[in-house]
């Protein structure tokens, strides 16, 4: 049986995610990692955090946030703060 290990939600972490990978490393019965996507925001690292991962070839998928950097997030934030002002639970932000 073929074993995965999944990581997400990385967030620009590039100290916790080296430590995962490292952890992840230890384990000989890890066939293949793949990222969930989130790689980017919050933590200072997010050029690095992409580097790394490129540099091992773990393949991904973009996360929600990982979008919203790679369009527009001015014109998507605005979007959800009128959205949540008007407190409607039927909005849905617009990208353009």
């Amino acid at each position: 049986m073929k074993r995965i290990a999944l990581i997400s939600d990385i967030h620009a972490n590039l100290p916790a995610l080296r430590a995962v990978l490292a952890d992840i490393d230890e384990r000989a019965n890890v066939d293949a990692i793949y990222h969930l996507g989130d790689l980017t925001g919050y933590a200072p690292w997010p050029n690095e955090v992409v580097n790394l991962l490129r540099e091992r070839a773990i393949p991904g998928i973009s996360g929600n946030y990982d979008s919203t950097v790679a369009t527009d997030y001015t014109t998507f934030a605005r979007s959800a703060a009128t959205c949540r002002a008007r407190q409607s639970h039927s909005c849905t932000a617009i990208r353009p």
